[in-house]
């Protein structure tokens, strides 16, 4: 029994619409079998050509796959479809429904076979038109929170943990879940993603390539050898153009980071560098890149509104007003500090406690002056 109570207190209204569907689907079978019989006295039909269009009208729940994939292209418009397929059975019943009030009038347009065959055709296109809908939205009402109350979302960010446990224990064989895996059947789009964490774990993260990277390898000794190296010969150029400051002078950072970035693009355009989704194992239902439209996606962007932003600068201010006389003592020791070539850091845990970050700014640019790029 408290079974029984638990399936009816996890019910949501996300289901209501696919159940509504499915019902109207198993009561219309019902009825065709009451109306093969009815149409048959009627219309003096045989029980061959009952038969055949039987065939017929089966036809489309054979295509109902082909039709699955056509929704998951037109999922924007599935209400359209739902509509379609509720005008198609409407079309159907009010055929039938002339044919038996009206039979006089409706043999004068057509024969009454060919009106039958009209309205049992139909029916069920309007059904499966609706059935495959049903389907996919049976998979979108599926919680992102299970019963216990857990994100399943966050599953991936685990799976892909234990998949590094397993890479750093020398695995020879790796299977990574669908997120959604525990609750329901994975989904197209929660395959792809546990797939591409076992792509971007062989591909890109670069564990795989030694046997036991955790366990006496030589690799972290010589990976950790080799970033020293560079960092001490970064450390090194530097040096030589006069220090931080007079590398800056010639720009040498800001190059440094242009030819980094460029070489970056070098080697993800030609290949060398394997990005999964981006120049290898790309989605291939995804939209081509159209330029004009490199705006339109769906994602919430944080943006603050103009009362929030203002809301800030009214706050800022009030700080400032209030404070006034710690502000200026706390940023003349500030500038004391800097001057005698003190641990600026930790004043400046004592400085943001009563100025700004514009005022803390304004006074250290009266000390050391402010940067201007060479151009």
């Amino acid at each position: 029994m408290n079974n029984f109570y638990k399936i009816f207190g996890s019910f949501k209204f996300s289901f209501v619409p696919p159940l509504m569907i499915y019902l109207a689907a198993g009561v219309s079978g019902i009825t065709n079998i009451v109306g093969l019989f009815f149409v048959k006295e009627y219309l003096d039909l045989s029980a061959v050509f009952l038969a055949g269009l039987g065939f017929w009208a089966g036809l489309p729940w054979v295509l109902k796959m082909p039709l699955g994939h056509l929704v998951d292209i037109l999922w924007k418009f599935k209400s359209v479809l739902v509509l379609l397929g509720a005008l198609v059975m409407a079309a159907s019943s009010i055929i039938m429904f002339c044919l038996i009030q009206y039979k006089s009038e409706m043999i004068t347009i057509l024969n009454a076979e060919t009106w039958f065959v009209i309205s049992s055709l139909l029916a069920p296109v309007g059904f499966v038109l609706q059935d495959v809908v049903a389907d996919a939205m049976t998979v979108e009402a599926v919680p992102k929170i299970d019963d216990n109350g857990q994100e399943i979302d966050f599953n991936d960010i685990r799976t892909t943990l234990q998949a590094l446990y397993a890479i750093y224990d020398n695995c020879n064989s790796l299977h990574t879940n669908a997120y959604d895996e525990a609750i329901t059947t994975p989904t197209e789009e929660s395959v792809r993603r546990a797939l591409a964490i076992q792509l971007i774990v062989n591909k890109e993260s670069g564990w795989t390539k030694t046997e036991n990277p955790m366990q006496g390898s030589f690799i972290v000794d010589e990976l950790t050898d080799l970033v020293e190296t560079a960092v001490l010969e970064e450390f090194e150029a530097i040096s030589r153009r006069g220090g931080v400051l007079g590398a800056m002078e010639t720009m040498y950072q800001r190059g440094k980071i242009q030819d980094e970035s460029m070489y970056y693009e070098h080697l993800k355009h030609d290949g060398t560098l394997p990005i999964v989704g981006v120049n290898t194992f790309q989605n291939p239902n995804a939209q081509a890149f159209d330029e004009s439209a490199a705006d339109d996606f769906e994602m919430e962007l944080a943006r603050a509104t103009p009362e929030e932003k203002q809301e800030c600068l009214e706050r800022v201010e009030v700080r400032q007003t209030c404070e006034a006389d710690q502000t200026t003592a706390a940023l003349k020791q500030l500038q004391e500090v800097a001057r005698l070539g003190g641990n600026v850091f930790e004043e400046l845990m004592e400085t943001v406690k009563v100025a700004s970050l514009g005022q803390i700014t304004d006074a250290l640019f009266k000390v050391g002056g402010q940067y201007r790029r060479n151009m």
